[in-house]
């Protein structure tokens, strides 16, 4: 059965393209993942779909053979946060297509940017039971991993659909990049083979165009062109035309290198990779007289220590960052720390006139090849002539990420900066966060990021914060958000060659022990 379906659609404004769709449709069971770079059109698209009013003049077909509704990505919070809000819209709209007549098709753009890991588990059950097809809006690795069963992808103003896992879907655009390079660098060695035999041939052409010593110069000019002379002249022209047929064709391919953070301009000299940057006593951390969580045990951040704050939404831990940052908790911080601090709901530059590669050159610690690489990894790089002021909401965050990222500091305290970024902005950030020489506390409810990272954990739960290596209360302190991120780990330990047998046997017998703890 089909649901939707779209022939030849064509966004335009003034004149240039920004979306093109030769033939895409929705059927019955589908579950479908668009994805693509930030600012490319996919919220744009869900629009054009479901018949809200765009910037942009469409032209093409697009037949809905069933009702539509949307969940809208969720960005200003209000009284009430960004969870409860998502929650409700997702509750009210299966609500909605339950009690519906007709077909209906389920639009969701980026729902899991609010939720915390419990909040993710939740919906991707509920998707996983519906028995509609629905298309997702989404950068979160895990989530696509677990609900989709088609891609959408969006790439050079194209949307491609690919009939398989995001899994299997990422492991194809991993290969098609391979051979890419693999064709690339063969038809640059092809390209070498032929200049060499264009210049065996000219040796060869230039010594027949030689007089021979034992012939006298009448004789020289009266030798027969048609010979062995004319052979060599069309040999070396058909030659240079294939160097430049070859030279014309070749393309590059975009190839992304790891992120190097070596060649520092500046260094704290007064702090060593063991030097203690933060000490927090314990104490109970509280906001207009309301208590949120304790924390039960002195808790410690050395130079060289990254650290994930983990805990359920509405638990604190944005309140607690703050507190930190603005030195308002019984706490200690190292005289030389140097504190770089991103949190989401920063207010818009309006008066700065600066651009942005001056602003970000004027602060960065790092050399420019690390600072352009970053600032191209978060989609920077076409905006490094604007001023601050006129950029968008989203270029904002980016830039403010890479503020911090790249910033004169060695203690980063980061709250949800995955948050709005794309793939390749995630990978970049999470690559960075690896090599990142000093201390990070970072909050976040990426799950796929949190194993990648595979930071220190210090855990709110049941109203108190503990090290993931402290004894306090482990009986009281409920289970279920870290089995699901061990579960998680597991499963991604399943799949990577990399890893080895005992390390996911040792997973294994974790998922185990924390299972029973929670039953």
């Amino acid at each position: 059965m089909e649901y939707l379906k779209i022939n030849q659609l064509l966004l335009e404004y003034q004149g240039e393209k920004l979306l093109y769709i030769d033939k895409l449709n929705v059927q019955d069971r589908q579950r479908i993942g668009l994805i693509g770079k930030n600012g490319t059109g996919k919220t744009t698209l869900f629009n054009v779909i479901s018949q809200k009013p765009v910037a942009f003049n469409v032209t093409g077909q697009i037949q809905r053979n069933c009702q539509l509704v949307m969940v809208s990505q969720i960005i200003s919070y209000g009284k009430q946060s960004g969870g409860e809000r998502e929650r409700q819209e997702i509750v009210t709209a299966i609500e909605q297509m339950r009690h519906s007549s007709k077909k209906t098709l389920l639009l969701l753009d980026e729902p899991t940017s609010n939720l915390d890991i419990g909040q993710q588990q939740w919906l991707i059950e509920i998707l996983n039971h519906l028995k509609n097809p629905y298309i997702v809006i989404s950068h979160d690795r895990h989530f696509l991993t677990q609900t989709v069963n088609t891609i959408w992808y969006l790439n050079n103003k194209k949307v491609i659909a690919y009939k398989e896992s995001f899994l299997n879907f990422e492991q194809d655009i991993k290969k098609r990049r391979e051979n890419e390079e693999i064709q690339y660098h063969n038809q640059i060695k092809q390209i070498k083979k032929l200049k060499k035999a264009q210049q065996r041939k000219k040796q060869q052409v230039d010594r027949a165009n030689c007089k021979k010593k034992d012939l006298s110069w009448s004789e020289w000019k009266n030798r027969d062109y048609g010979g062995k002379e004319k052979h060599l002249a069309h040999t070396q022209k058909i030659i240079k035309q294939r160097i430049e047929q070859e030279t014309t064709s070749i393309v590059r391919p975009y190839i992304h290198k790891p992120i190097t953070l070596n060649n520092l301009k500046w260094q704290s000299s007064a702090v060593s990779i063991n030097d203690t940057l933060l000490r927090i006593e314990p104490q109970k951390i509280t906001i207009a007289q309301h208590e949120l969580f304790t924390i039960t045990t002195q808790l410690k951040l050395k130079t060289g220590q990254k650290v994930a704050l983990t805990g359920s939404n509405g638990c604190g831990k944005s309140v607690f960052l703050s507190q930190l940052v603005a030195k308002t908790l019984a706490e200690w911080i190292n005289p030389q720390a140097q504190i770089g601090f991103f949190k989401q709901n920063m207010s818009k530059e309006i008066e700065n006139r600066t651009t942005l590669q001056v602003a970000i050159q004027k602060i960065s610690q790092f050399d420019r090849t690390t600072t352009m690489q970053l600032l191209g990894d978060l989609h920077l790089t076409k905006s490094l002539t604007n001023e601050i002021r006129t950029l968008s909401g989203g270029q904002m965050i980016c830039y403010r990420l890479a503020r911090v990222l790249l910033g004169q500091h060695n203690l980063l305290i980061l709250d949800e900066p995955s948050n709005f970024l794309d793939l390749k902005s995630l990978k970049a950030v999470e690559n960075f966060l690896k090599s990142y020489p000093f201390a990070v506390l970072i909050v976040t409810h990426d799950q796929q990021l949190l194993a990648n990272l595979n930071f220190k954990t210090w855990k709110i739960q049941n109203n108190q914060l503990v090290s993931a290596t402290s004894n306090l209360s482990q009986k009281a302190v409920p289970v279920s958000n870290e089995l699901a991120l061990l579960k998680f780990k597991l499963a991604q330990a399943i799949t990577d060659p990399k890893i080895s047998i005992a390390e996911i046997q040792q997973l294994r017998q974790q998922v185990v022990r924390l299972g029973k703890k929670s039953n």
